[in-house]
């Protein structure tokens, strides 16, 4: 009788990253290490198991077959961590790149706020991340824009020029576009993980310079405050907020299905 032909082992090409996935800079990669780790080690796992390819006894069925199922189990499962990799990085890139590394006390914040957070969760939660933000947007350029400097022309008030503090540093703030108690009731960012919830609180994307005249002006309930603001930068403020919006719901859209 003849030898029994020797069974047929799939092949793969293991390649050091999928090619959808944008890899995250240092500055991203706070937000999406569990994404990338997971990544990391599917690859790892890949390739290990296709370097033991050549020592699979090609003439006993139930060895092939061992081999073929494995290699499958873990294409699928690289292909599964890719697209998690991907929406992470692509949705921290939308959101203008991630912040700095989260701070310890947010995770007991997030906790806090639940997943139906009523108007008292919410201002809690509002003035727990005022307490952390704090300069973290130093140096920051914000809507395209570097920090204004004491002298410069102030867009928001006709003729205005950026006044200084006592110490002589700009009287100026990084203010989001969006607040803060409306990025919490935002579609599905209570099922956020604290990690993305931070990152989209932080994006730079939601914040932009403006002068202490500026936001005195914003919150006065007098009409001839807010009437003393430039129309234009108030009309442009409207557009902006509504542009905002639609991002941070793309990127959070993006970042569930990262989880």
């Amino acid at each position: 009788m003849g030898r029994v032909g020797a069974a047929a082992l799939v092949t793969v090409a293991v390649a050091a990253g999928p090619v959808a996935v944008a890899h995250a800079d240092t500055h991203e990669a706070n937000t999406c290490a569990s994404q990338v780790a997971a990544y990391d080690g599917v690859v790892s796992d890949l390739k290990a198991h296709v370097a033991t390819r050549d020592s699979v006894n090609r003439y006993s069925q139930t060895a092939v077959d061992n081999y073929n199922n494995r290699l499958h189990e873990l294409k699928a499962q690289l292909e599964t961590v890719s697209t998690k990799r991907a929406s992470c990085e692509v949705g921290v890139k939308g959101l203008g790149g991630a912040p700095a590394d989260m701070p310890t006390e947010f995770t007991s914040l997030s906790s806090a706020l639940g997943t139906s957070p009523g108007k008292d969760a919410i201002n809690t939660f509002v003035t727990g991340i005022g307490k952390l933000v704090g300069d973290s947007f130093k140096d920051e350029r914000l809507q395209a824009k570097k920090m204004p400097a004491v002298g410069d022309k102030d867009l928001a008030v006709p003729g205005g020029q950026i006044t200084a503090y006592s110490d002589g540093s700009p009287a100026i703030s990084a203010r989001a576009v969006v607040p803060i108690a409306d990025v919490v009731q935002l579609s599905q960012f209570t099922a956020l993980t604290p990690v993305n919830q931070w990152a989209v609180l932080m994006a730079r994307k939601n914040y932009q310079w403006m002068s202490n005249q500026a936001v005195l002006s914003q919150s006065s309930a007098s009409a001839q405050a807010v009437n003393g603001l430039d129309s234009d930068w108030t009309s442009m403020q409207q557009t902006l907020a509504t542009e905002t919006k639609q991002t941070l719901n793309a990127s959070i859209d993006l970042l569930i299905k990262s989880q």
